[in-house]
């Protein structure tokens, strides 16, 4: 079991927003400023053979963000028309469980590799709705509203023998278009790092993470929010062609530094 606590807090840049029921992507609608994620990853193995073992993966998400919807839309009048409304939106519940199997096998007496394969299914709630009834950003929900499929690499030697570990991994991520014409892009995870038997019973790690998430794509229309002040709100057609295109301020690429105690 697993337990991460990861708040975000940024510039407050005004970002895409994704109407689902009116098919249409708004440029410069939401005004972000705090997403607070808290997950619990319950994973259960269970080996079939000494080689062969599934894994479950049970993820439980808490979601807690904070944005100004309707910015250059809302026509509160004065200096604030355009500025929008406040909007908290909480999140809980079960996320997209996943199942995979696993083989694993020993090149040789200092070395090991695994392969695996995986389905995640569309077991979290993809359509809760805010407070104006409307169903959330597809990036809020705790779940993805469609299959996909998962694939992984994993590689470790003993650089020296049960004192110093090398490993290295990769995974692969693809979900499937949901029902309202949204597809999370692809992600990509390159993992490789070292772990160091401080004692029989300690060890620490250090690893680089690269995540390459790709830009999400939906279909729809595509309009510009106005600006903030008198005379400015309002929306403006880009193109009002209903067409699969890729989502703005989505996607992503990350290098991280992750030290470890076991």
């Amino acid at each position: 079991m697993a337990y991460a606590y990861i708040p975000q807090k940024g510039p407050e840049n005004r970002v895409a927003a994704v109407n689902l029921e009116g098919e249409e992507q708004i440029l410069d609608e939401h005004q972000e400023f705090e997403t607070i994620n808290q997950q619990i990853r319950l994973n259960v193995n269970y080996g079939i053979t000494d080689n062969f073992t599934l894994q479950v993966t049970i993820p439980v998400l808490f979601r807690d963000h904070d944005h100004r919807i309707e910015v250059g839309v809302e026509p509160d009048s004065g200096p604030n028309e355009g500025a929008g409304e406040f909007e908290n939106f909480d999140t809980a519940g079960i996320g997209d469980i996943r199942l995979m199997a696993k083989y694993g096998f020993l090149p040789s007496l200092r070395s090991l590799f695994v392969i695996g394969a995986g389905v995640e299914f569309p077991t979290g709630d993809f359509e809760a709705r805010n407070s104006e009834g409307n169903i959330q950003e597809p990036t809020l929900q705790v779940g993805r509203g469609n299959y996909g499929v998962v694939g992984q690499v994993y590689q470790a030697y003993e650089l020296i023998p049960h004192t110093l570990n090398q490993f290295f991994s990769y995974t692969y991520r693809h979900t499937f278009k949901n029902k309202f014409d949204y597809q999370f892009g692809d992600t990509h995870i390159v993992t490789g790092g070292l772990i160091y038997n401080l004692t029989s019973a300690i060890a620490l790690s250090g690893q680089l993470n690269w995540i390459y998430n790709v830009h999400d794509r939906f279909k729809g229309a595509l309009e510009q929010a106005g600006g903030i002040g008198p005379g400015l709100a309002g929306e403006t057609d880009i193109d009002k062609n209903v067409q699969m295109r890729r989502v703005r301020k989505t996607g992503s690429t990350n290098l991280l530094l992750t030290p470890g105690l076991t």
